[in-house]
């Protein structure tokens, strides 16, 4: 009886880390050239989302940025805006698109490979404001989680700014991660924020990369309650600092390959991170090894 109850216990105690809600709201102002691959995602000369430069010509970013009545929108309905972090340190630079590339598999129904490219008319030049970051082509390493940044042009006290803010976070990605999510070919190519009071991604940080390490990791793509499993439009009242509501990423280990078609300096997808996660025993054989202990004990 007294093992029953310890291991209730320790699977309580180990849910309770795997659990990762999450709601950049509570972050930190910017400095001029901090971040200098993050842009602002314009349509229609409206802000919509967050955008990384991974090269002269190219930008990543959510796919449903680029979406207007469930069909992607005109390459000239799109434009970004580069070196800006607030009003009072310049206004940046308008960089009007003239492709977009949307993953193939992308559906308007959820997660699923919610992940576009926008092509610049004109290269950038690159500065101490304005330059590109990797994308990550290294395997999810096994452990409890990763500590890493997001930034982006999102919304505070349930306002949209028009400055960019950067948060640390504690990124999870594997099984038992992310709530709602239960099939392992999503969470293969998910990764979920862990919680901070009051804190974490809000609609217009959607399409921001997460960097760990230095490169970026995944692409925010979801703002989601673990109550109901619903996902928040920005026209929502959703309160993004609810301990409820938390965010996931798309990996972008696994869509490499998809990526360098259009961009040949991104690195191609290796074995190691095509779809698999590298992680330690579940609780399940936790679980299993401790029992087999425990009856050797008694």
């Amino acid at each position: 009886m007294k093992f029953f109850i310890f291991l209730t216990n320790l699977i309580s105690s180990f849910l309770m880390l795997v659990d990762c809600d999450r709601r950049v709201f509570g972050g930190s102002t910017v400095n001029q050239g901090q971040f200098p691959y993050q842009v602002s995602v314009l349509l229609k000369d409206n802000p919509v989302c967050t955008g990384t430069i991974i090269d002269e010509s190219w930008v990543i970013t959510a796919a449903h940025c680029v979406i207007e009545d469930k069909k992607m929108v005109s390459s000239s309905d799109v434009s970004i805006r580069v070196g800006y972090v607030r009003k009072d340190l310049g206004s940046g630079q308008v960089v009007r698109a003239s492709d977009l590339a949307m993953h193939p598999d992308y559906t308007t129904l959820g997660d699923k490979m919610d992940l576009a490219l926008i092509k610049l008319q004109t290269p950038l030049e690159f500065s101490d404001q304005v330059r590109k970051i990797h994308l990550s082509a290294d395997p999810w390493p096994p452990s409890e989680g990763r500590m890493c940044t997001i930034a982006g042009y999102g919304s505070t006290e349930n306002k949209t700014i028009n400055e960019l803010r950067f948060l640390q976070v504690k990124a999870f990605h594997g099984r038992n991660t992310c709530p709602c999510i239960t099939k392992n070919v999503q969470l293969e190519r998910l990764i979920c924020l862990a919680p901070r009071k009051g804190q974490g991604a809000c609609f217009h940080d959607v399409g921001g990369g997460l960097v760990c390490d230095g490169k970026v990791e995944g692409i925010i793509i979801l703002i989601m309650d673990k109550r109901t499993c619903r996902y928040f439009t920005p026209d929502s009242s959703t309160d993004c600092r609810s301990k409820h509501v938390y965010s996931t990423c798309l990996y972008i280990c696994p869509v490499l390959d998809w990526i360098k078609k259009y961009v040949p300096s991104v690195p191609p997808t290796p074995k190691s991170c095509n779809g698999c996660i590298k992680e330690a025993p579940s609780i399940i054989v936790l679980s299993i090894c401790l029992y087999i202990l425990a009856i050797g004990l008694l």
